[in-house]
């Protein structure tokens, strides 16, 4: 009885092999863009990159997250999004994965404290403190304005 039912397979595998080849190139092709669409998500997070770069870098954006948080969820593709289309300078820290050492060098490098809500959003010039938002996520139309309003982007012409 086995070896009917491997010969079966058997022959099943050998008369199918471009249809099985096919079938795994499709669920390889799933798997890589939804591997893709989440790289496409992926921020700078590095502390030491993020203190030099804000410190003599220009305007750069940076957003405090927790890996928790449902607005952060939904706020991060939309900051991406935005960052891509201006291409500004963009941090993004998850503060529930940060150790203690990064979180001091976060808050004591503009005194900005960790303990209010997130996403909490704010901008910094050349080692200057600009602006901030901290009523959480914002719209695309809402982030575009904020960024617009403190001079990170320009109005693209149509």
């Amino acid at each position: 009885m086995r070896s009917d039912g491997m010969k079966n397979f058997k022959k099943f595998v050998s008369k199918n092999k471009v249809l099985l080849l096919v079938g795994a190139l499709i669920i390889l092709f799933a798997v890589l863009s939804v591997l893709i669409k989440e790289e496409d998500i992926q921020v700078n997070n590095d502390v030491t990159n993020w203190y030099s770069t804000t410190k003599e870098g220009g305007v750069v954006v940076t957003v405090f997250g927790q890996t928790w948080c449902k607005h952060c969820k939904n706020f991060k593709p939309v900051m991406t999004k935005v960052q891509k289309e201006y291409g500004f300078k963009l941090f993004w820290f998850d503060l529930d994965e940060v150790s203690n050492k990064d979180k001091v060098t976060l808050e004591n490098t503009y005194q900005i404290y960790t303990d209010f809500g997130t996403p909490y959003t704010f901008i910094t010039n050349n080692g200057e403190f600009v602006a901030d938002y901290q009523n959480g996520a914002m719209s695309e139309e809402q982030l575009i304005e904020f960024l617009k309003e403190n001079k990170v982007i320009e109005t693209k012409e149509d």
